[in-house]
Protein backbone atom coordinates (compact mmCIF):
# COMPACT_ATOMS: atom_id res chain seq x y z
CA UNK A 1 0.00 0.00 0.00
CA UNK A 2 1.46 3.12 -1.23
CA UNK A 3 1.44 6.02 1.70
CA UNK A 4 0.84 9.62 0.18
CA UNK A 5 2.00 12.93 2.04
CA UNK A 6 -1.38 13.68 3.10
CA UNK A 7 -2.06 9.99 4.68
CA UNK A 8 1.32 10.35 6.71
CA UNK A 9 0.28 13.83 7.94
CA UNK A 10 -3.26 12.74 8.83
CA UNK A 11 -1.51 10.10 11.11
CA UNK A 12 0.97 12.36 12.49
CA UNK A 13 -1.67 14.79 13.55
CA UNK A 14 -3.97 12.02 15.03
CA UNK A 15 -1.46 10.16 16.65
CA UNK A 16 1.07 12.64 17.64
CA UNK A 17 -0.96 15.22 18.38
CA UNK A 18 -3.87 14.05 19.14
CA UNK A 19 -6.26 15.94 16.83
CA UNK A 20 -9.10 13.83 15.43
CA UNK A 21 -9.35 13.80 11.47
CA UNK A 22 -10.87 13.23 8.59
CA UNK A 23 -10.42 12.80 4.72
CA UNK A 24 -11.87 16.24 2.37
CA UNK A 25 -12.12 16.49 -0.95
CA UNK A 26 -9.06 17.99 -2.58
CA UNK A 27 -10.93 19.31 -5.47
CA UNK A 28 -14.62 19.94 -6.36
CA UNK A 29 -16.19 16.98 -7.56
CA UNK A 30 -19.64 16.67 -10.05
CA UNK A 31 -22.59 14.20 -9.98
CA UNK A 32 -25.58 12.91 -11.33
CA UNK A 33 -28.11 13.32 -8.26
CA UNK A 34 -29.94 9.99 -9.14
CA UNK A 35 -32.90 10.79 -7.09
CA UNK A 36 -33.12 14.36 -8.73
CA UNK A 37 -31.26 13.52 -11.90
CA UNK A 38 -29.78 17.18 -11.73
CA UNK A 39 -25.71 17.64 -11.65
CA UNK A 40 -24.13 18.50 -8.08
CA UNK A 41 -20.99 19.32 -7.24
CA UNK A 42 -19.49 18.43 -4.25
CA UNK A 43 -16.62 21.67 -3.12
CA UNK A 44 -13.12 21.04 -2.65
CA UNK A 45 -12.51 20.82 1.23
CA UNK A 46 -15.81 19.41 1.71
CA UNK A 47 -15.65 15.53 3.67
CA UNK A 48 -15.62 12.82 2.24
CA UNK A 49 -17.36 11.26 4.97
CA UNK A 50 -21.24 10.62 4.74
CA UNK A 51 -21.51 12.18 8.00
CA UNK A 52 -18.58 14.77 7.73
CA UNK A 53 -16.90 15.81 10.53
CA UNK A 54 -18.90 13.71 13.28
CA UNK A 55 -16.53 11.10 11.63
CA UNK A 56 -13.55 12.70 12.66
CA UNK A 57 -11.40 10.35 14.66
CA UNK A 58 -7.76 9.55 16.29
CA UNK A 59 -8.25 5.91 14.92
CA UNK A 60 -5.26 4.99 12.62
CA UNK A 61 -7.25 1.73 11.20
CA UNK A 62 -9.80 3.96 10.04
CA UNK A 63 -7.40 6.97 8.92
CA UNK A 64 -5.59 4.29 6.92
CA UNK A 65 -9.00 2.85 5.30
CA UNK A 66 -10.07 6.47 4.25
CA UNK A 67 -6.97 7.33 2.96
CA UNK A 68 -6.81 4.36 1.12
CA UNK A 69 -9.69 5.32 -0.49
CA UNK A 70 -8.66 8.37 -1.01
CA UNK A 71 -5.12 8.92 -1.06
CA UNK A 72 -4.95 12.55 -2.11
CA UNK A 73 -7.44 13.59 0.42
CA UNK A 74 -6.91 16.60 2.20
CA UNK A 75 -6.07 16.16 6.46
CA UNK A 76 -9.16 17.90 8.00
CA UNK A 77 -9.17 18.52 11.80
CA UNK A 78 -12.26 19.62 13.66
CA UNK A 79 -12.38 22.47 15.72
CA UNK A 80 -14.37 22.39 19.24
CA UNK A 81 -14.45 20.31 22.28
CA UNK A 82 -13.70 17.26 20.25
CA UNK A 83 -9.89 18.61 19.40
CA UNK A 84 -9.96 21.25 22.38
CA UNK A 85 -8.56 23.94 19.28
CA UNK A 86 -10.52 27.22 18.74
CA UNK A 87 -9.41 28.57 15.27
CA UNK A 88 -9.38 32.30 14.21
CA UNK A 89 -9.50 31.92 10.59
CA UNK A 90 -8.50 35.50 9.23
CA UNK A 91 -9.47 35.85 5.44
CA UNK A 92 -7.79 37.55 3.04
CA UNK A 93 -6.94 37.84 -1.15
CA UNK A 94 -9.74 39.07 -3.37
CA UNK A 95 -12.08 41.79 -1.80
CA UNK A 96 -11.71 40.04 1.59
CA UNK A 97 -9.90 42.49 4.12
CA UNK A 98 -9.27 39.97 7.22
CA UNK A 99 -6.27 41.40 8.21
CA UNK A 100 -7.07 44.66 8.39
CA UNK A 101 -10.42 43.91 10.18
CA UNK A 102 -8.56 42.24 13.05
CA UNK A 103 -5.80 44.79 13.34
CA UNK A 104 -7.99 47.59 14.19
CA UNK A 105 -9.54 45.44 16.99
CA UNK A 106 -6.08 45.99 18.92
CA UNK A 107 -6.08 42.45 20.31
CA UNK A 108 -2.74 41.06 20.65
CA UNK A 109 -1.60 37.97 19.06
CA UNK A 110 0.14 35.43 21.87
CA UNK A 111 2.82 33.14 20.70
CA UNK A 112 0.65 30.27 19.24
CA UNK A 113 0.08 27.86 15.94
CA UNK A 114 -0.41 29.98 13.00
CA UNK A 115 -1.16 28.66 9.44
CA UNK A 116 -1.86 30.01 6.33
CA UNK A 117 -4.14 28.99 3.79
CA UNK A 118 -4.21 29.06 0.36
CA UNK A 119 -5.45 32.83 -0.04
CA UNK A 120 -2.80 33.83 1.84
CA UNK A 121 -4.99 34.47 4.74
CA UNK A 122 -3.86 33.48 8.22
CA UNK A 123 -5.50 30.37 10.95
CA UNK A 124 -4.46 31.39 14.40
CA UNK A 125 -5.08 28.06 16.79
CA UNK A 126 -5.71 28.47 19.93
CA UNK A 127 -6.94 25.93 23.06
CA UNK A 128 -10.44 25.20 23.03
CA UNK A 129 -12.17 26.95 26.30
CA UNK A 130 -13.44 24.20 28.43
CA UNK A 131 -16.78 23.91 29.29
CA UNK A 132 -17.27 26.45 26.41
CA UNK A 133 -20.19 26.56 24.15
CA UNK A 134 -18.66 28.58 21.62
CA UNK A 135 -20.20 27.67 17.38
CA UNK A 136 -18.59 28.92 14.09
CA UNK A 137 -19.26 32.44 13.26
CA UNK A 138 -18.31 34.80 9.94
CA UNK A 139 -17.91 38.32 10.17
CA UNK A 140 -18.87 39.01 13.56
CA UNK A 141 -17.09 39.05 16.45
CA UNK A 142 -13.30 40.18 15.46
CA UNK A 143 -14.54 42.26 12.32
CA UNK A 144 -15.31 41.67 8.90
CA UNK A 145 -13.57 38.50 7.31
CA UNK A 146 -12.64 37.24 9.82
CA UNK A 147 -14.47 33.82 10.65
CA UNK A 148 -14.11 32.06 13.84
CA UNK A 149 -13.90 27.79 13.73
CA UNK A 150 -15.21 25.84 16.78
CA UNK A 151 -18.04 23.67 17.71
CA UNK A 152 -19.57 22.16 13.90
CA UNK A 153 -16.49 23.60 12.16
CA UNK A 154 -12.99 22.65 10.98
CA UNK A 155 -10.01 23.48 9.31
CA UNK A 156 -7.61 21.46 6.15
CA UNK A 157 -4.59 21.73 8.25
CA UNK A 158 -0.98 22.73 7.56
CA UNK A 159 1.03 20.42 5.71
CA UNK A 160 -1.72 19.35 3.32
CA UNK A 161 -1.05 19.45 -0.27
CA UNK A 162 -3.16 19.89 -3.39
CA UNK A 163 -2.95 17.98 -6.01
CA UNK A 164 -0.81 20.67 -8.16
CA UNK A 165 1.72 21.05 -5.84
CA UNK A 166 0.81 23.96 -3.61
CA UNK A 167 0.20 23.21 -0.03
CA UNK A 168 -1.32 24.57 3.00
CA UNK A 169 1.77 25.56 5.29
CA UNK A 170 2.29 27.17 9.03
CA UNK A 171 3.78 30.59 9.71
CA UNK A 172 7.36 30.26 9.83
CA UNK A 173 8.68 29.55 13.23
CA UNK A 174 4.77 29.54 14.66
CA UNK A 175 4.03 25.41 13.78
CA UNK A 176 2.70 22.57 15.62
CA UNK A 177 6.11 20.88 16.17
CA UNK A 178 7.70 24.80 17.06
CA UNK A 179 5.68 26.00 19.86
CA UNK A 180 2.20 25.14 21.87
CA UNK A 181 -1.06 26.07 20.89
CA UNK A 182 -2.37 28.59 23.24
CA UNK A 183 -4.48 29.09 25.63
CA UNK A 184 -7.41 31.74 23.84
CA UNK A 185 -7.06 34.92 25.62
CA UNK A 186 -9.52 36.39 27.63
CA UNK A 187 -10.28 39.36 25.34
CA UNK A 188 -10.86 36.84 22.24
CA UNK A 189 -12.81 35.05 24.52
CA UNK A 190 -14.82 38.21 25.84
CA UNK A 191 -16.37 38.69 22.15
CA UNK A 192 -16.60 35.58 21.68
CA UNK A 193 -19.44 35.39 24.53
CA UNK A 194 -20.97 38.65 23.20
Amino acid sequence: MRVTHNHSLALSLATVHALPVFPARERPHKYNDRKTGKMRTLNAKSPYTKRGLKEATTDPTQITKWWTEHPDALAAVVCGAQSGILVVDIDTGGDKCGEASFASTGLKVPETVQTRTMSGGRHLLFKYPTGANIKNSASTCFGQDVDVRAEGGYVIFAGSVLPDGRRYEYVEGLSIEEVDIAPLPDEYLKRLLA
